[in-house]
């Protein structure tokens, strides 16, 4: 899988998701704001 890098990032302009990897996601809001999401699983359990 291709890690994200900072020009990566900054082509990314459509809301949602994109994963960069062990459940690490680049999150861009419906108004634009962007932020990073850690996903994780315990017991089978988001």
């Amino acid at each position: 899988m291709q890690r994200l890098n900072a020009s990566a990032l900054r082509r990314l302009d459509s809301p949602g998701f994109d994963p960069d990897g062990d459940g690490l996601h680049s999150q861009i809001a419906g108004t634009g704001g962007r932020s990073w999401v850690f996903r994780y699983w315990v017991r089978g359990r988001e």
